[in-house]
């Protein structure tokens, strides 16, 4: 494997590393220092408002630059606004801070760029085994953090203490991107992230329509352009991405929810939550390995899709009525085996229902619904756990969920109307 991989792999676990550490501990934090549930929402639909209006002038400027020094940048930039957050106490301070990073913090979006960028050209197997390394790396990050945060928290000043580590983090990565990924372009994989992607020979129109997919942006006039494609019912088209913004609302809702809902309604301390999560990651990765058994049993994609939201929904409800703790490890297993089934499975659907050749503008515009569900759903959390019970924020996730599933039935019944028609 080249040398460039294994930097932008180390890269990106160190990323999430550092990060995760700090934000999950962030809406207990706020907790703490008084503020209301709604609040905590408030804080984190900020910051995904910030990375949505970002996100799209960063890509753009990466793809016509040099991502290695923009990369560095970042870290840097992370660093600083990781060790502020840490140091304040002021909620307002905090608000501008999460500002702040929503505007700098895209280094994993640079990295899946320049993924993208070194990949180009290469076999379909070799991209998919690029981006199986690249959540790997990911996942090991979510394994790691959370039980090491969950004790540097317990410890006095412990928020900041974290706060140190991630600057050290980020300090590390910027050493380890500077010293790997040499400025002279001296192999050619490097040379692909020094020189404009725009004049790079293997840039395929394909390859630069996935290099903007990775920042998970689409520009309006791309959007209504694809909805008016004469080749597209966009009827059934609105119909999936509905379906995909309410299992994605669900999705982001359970991870908005789920820090603030172990400390609300199960009382567990910081180093319990933390094995949790790390639990959670564990199973994911197992669940990864697993999913082409899985997949076998059903190879249809929509049926992938509904066990998922069968899983999901199952879990949510049980959850919600749960009163021992314990069970929760036991319904961590189905609800990742349910979200790797989503992630695998939903693009599949589409490309099935709607044609293989719309890739890239789908991919897009399920970024840009994630992005929405993303921005969202944070304040959605804290008003419901604020006005209501702690378990409100599940019971509308599986209503979103089941909602999912309705659609899916419903655009299964139209395809196979239409198909009628033609015969």
């Amino acid at each position: 494997m080249d040398s460039t991989f294994e930097v932008l792999y180390g890269a990106a676990f160190l990323d999430l590393c550092g990060a995760s550490m700090l934000t999950m501990q962030l809406p207990n934090h706020l907790r703490e220092l008084g503020a209301s549930l709604t609040t905590v929402g408030f804080i984190g639909s900020i910051y995904g408002l910030v990375q949505l209006i970002s996100s799209p002038l960063v890509g753009g400027y990466a793809d016509r630059h040099n991502k290695r020094s923009l990369l560095l940048l970042c870290f840097a930039a992370c660093g600083v606004g990781y060790f502020l957050l840490g140091a304040v106490s002021s909620l307002w301070c905090i608000i501008l801070l999460r500002i702040y990073l929503g505007v700098v913090k895209h280094s994993l979006n640079l990295i899946k760029s320049a993924l993208s960028d070194l990949t180009a050209g290469l076999s379909s197997p070799k991209q998919l085994e690029t981006q199986g390394y690249y959540q790997s790396a990911c996942s090991l990050a979510f394994i790691i953090s959370p039980p090491v945060a969950g004790y540097l928290i317990q410890m006095h000043h412990g928020y900041f203490i974290i706060g140190v580590c991630v600057t050290l983090i980020y300090s590390l990565n910027a050493v380890l991107i500077w010293n790997r990924l040499p400025m002279d372009g001296s192999s050619h994989s490097t040379s692909k992230l020094v020189k404009s992607t725009q004049s790079s020979p293997k840039m395929t129109k394909d390859s630069k329509d996935f290099t903007a997919d990775a920042s998970q942006s689409l520009t309006q006039k791309s959007f209504w352009s694809f909805l008016t494609l004469p080749d597209v019912d966009r009827t059934l088209l609105l119909l999936l991405l509905t379906g995909c913004f309410f299992h994605s609302f669900s999705a982001m809702i359970w991870r908005n929810s789920s820090t603030l809902l172990y400390r609300e309604q199960f009382q567990l301390s910081p180093p319990q939550i933390g094995w949790l999560i790390s639990f959670n990651g564990c199973v994911q990765a197992v669940a990864g390995l697993l999913v082409k058994y899985i997949t076998k049993l059903l190879p249809r994609s929509l049926y992938q899709l509904l066990l998922a939201c069968a899983l999901s929904t199952f879990v949510m409800l049980s959850i919600g009525n749960l009163s021992n703790p314990s069970y929760l490890y036991v319904f961590m297993v189905p609800l990742s085996v349910a979200a790797m089934l989503s992630k695998i499975s939903y693009q599949s659907y589409v490309n099935q229902t709607i044609g293989k050749g719309h890739t890239a503008y789908l991919i897009g515009i399920m970024g840009s619904i994630n992005s929405f569900s993303r921005l969202s759903s944070p304040i959605i959390v804290g008003y419901l756990m604020d006005s209501y019970t702690s378990a409100m924020s599940l019971y509308v996730a599986a209503f979103s969920t089941t909602l999912a599933a309705m659609l899916y039935f419903t655009v299964e019944f139209k395809v196979r109307i239409n198909k009628s028609k033609d015969d």
